[in-house]
């Protein structure tokens, strides 16, 4: 199975992740991370295997918007808790990586 976890983190090192299989909220902000980068929205990288991106706060939201998000603390964690931690005017590194 595959396993997909992303990364998301900012200057003063605050940060979450997210873990998924094949399907779910990692594997979809993978996918829409590429999408970004791709289309040159997002200063970023990707292969088939991992991306890794500069997104401003605001991006981030939408790039996490309906993802039904666990944050990597083994409980879900509802989206209105996650976007709360994220600040519009910060710009933050997210990696996405699938092994």
């Amino acid at each position: 199975m595959t396993t997909v976890d992303v990364y998301v983190s900012r200057a003063d090192e605050s940060q979450f992740s997210l873990h998924s299989g094949l399907f779910g909220p990692a594997t979809t902000v993978f996918h829409r991370l590429v999408d970004l980068i791709h289309r040159g929205e997002v200063k970023g990288t990707y292969d088939v295997a991992c991306a890794s991106g500069e997104v401003p706060g605001a991006m981030l939201r939408q790039l996490l918007e309906g993802v039904g998000a666990d944050a990597g603390s083994g409980e879900p964690v509802d989206e209105k808790t996650l976007t709360a931690m994220i600040l519009d005017d910060y710009v933050y590194n997210v990696e996405a990586i699938e092994f």
